[in-house]
């Protein structure tokens, strides 16, 4: 992936991350724990951004989606965390509409908690992709530095008592 959308990713999820949690920090803590929080900004500005944040991560979603999930989805490496990422994300759509169109309150009051939840857990499940994909990385340069390397001299072969390379084949 390159790394303009590396970072528009990033810069995406802090978005997401810090409008959601802004938002929902007054009003849960208020709603279920009968405490009083001042509200860091206007909740309806917050919706604002964050829907608008949203629009733009649904961009940058379809961008990787060309050029990182088609091809990386076929591998075994870090599948576990890269379909995990998706599956929280196709959450996160869903209940996002569900919060914006559905009509019963009580819906939409499950599906706001559900989304709060699982947009929090979202910026666990990004960090355990990077780390996995930088880990696959690490293994990738080792394996290539192996295949790279040249034999090791006839002298340091008799010396460790290994057989000489044998030479037509």
């Amino acid at each position: 992936m390159g790394k303009g959308l590396r970072r528009s990713l990033y810069a995406c999820v802090a978005a997401l991350a810090a409008t959601g949690v802004w938002y929902a920090i007054p009003r849960y803590a208020d709603l279920y724990f009968g405490r009083d929080w001042p509200a860091l900004a206007p909740p309806g500005l917050l919706m604002k951004l964050h829907g608008a944040f949203a629009l733009a991560s649904l961009l940058v979603l379809g961008g990787i989606w060309q050029v990182h999930v088609r091809l990386r989805i076929r591998r075994a490496e870090n599948r576990a965390p890269g379909l995990a990422l998706l599956a929280t994300v196709a959450f996160l759509i869903v209940s996002g509409y569900l919060l914006y169109y559905a009509g019963s309150r009580d819906l939409r009051e499950w599906s706001g908690l559900a989304h709060t939840a699982v947009g929090v857990a979202l910026v666990a499940i990004v960090v355990w992709h990077v780390r996995g994909a930088g880990k696959v990385a690490a293994r990738r340069a080792r394996r290539i530095a192996r295949a790279a390397r040249p034999p090791p001299p006839a002298r340091m072969v008799a010396e460790e008592g290994l057989e000489p390379p044998t030479q037509g084949l």
